[in-house]
């Protein structure tokens, strides 16, 4: 049997037009991520402190330095970054916003989430701080971030009581 080596050529130079939209979104998710990453650090630097624990997700990440009780959270949107610095020691209590709406589609009902957020609420009575996970604008699918709002509402509990 004889092979082609035009064909084989051809072969693969398709196969690699088919995975390369896959390659190239996963560099630009991974190049993202470190962004938000190096933007939390340089927050911290600028607070003095360190960033102990961290996440990254498609549009924002959440860290904290545990010994000094500092949590910061950056949210990319459009061509602007959120950038939030939170001092624990001044806040009594977190909660989690979760507000959604039900739709109905082809006979079935879905719960559509407007809003993911945790809420700070200070000691001294001024405003509270919110730092959003997602809203209905960023039209993204939830990939954990349920999970991780629990958990870092968890976290700010410990570090607060």
């Amino acid at each position: 049997m004889e092979i082609n080596i035009g064909s084989v050529i051809f072969g693969v130079f398709i196969l690699m037009l088919c995975f390369l939209p896959f390659i190239l979104s996963s560099r630009n998710t991974k190049r993202s991520a470190k962004k938000l990453l190096n933007t939390l650090r340089q927050m911290a630097s600028e607070h003095g402190t360190e960033i102990s624990h961290f996440e990254t997700f498609f549009n924002f990440a959440i860290g904290c330095d545990e010994p000094k009780n500092f949590i910061f959270f950056v949210k990319r949107e459009a061509n602007d970054y959120t950038k939030i610095s939170v001092d624990l020691n001044d806040f009594k209590k977190c909660t989690i916003i979760n507000k959604g709406r039900v739709v109905k589609f082809n006979n079935e009902t879905q719960t559509v989430i407007e809003k993911l957020a945790l809420q700070l609420i200070p000691i001294n009575g001024k405003a509270d701080i919110q730092l959003e996970f997602c809203n209905e604008s960023d039209n993204i699918e939830l990939y954990g971030e349920m999970q991780a709002i629990k958990k870092w509402k968890d976290l700010i509990d410990e570090a607060i009581s």
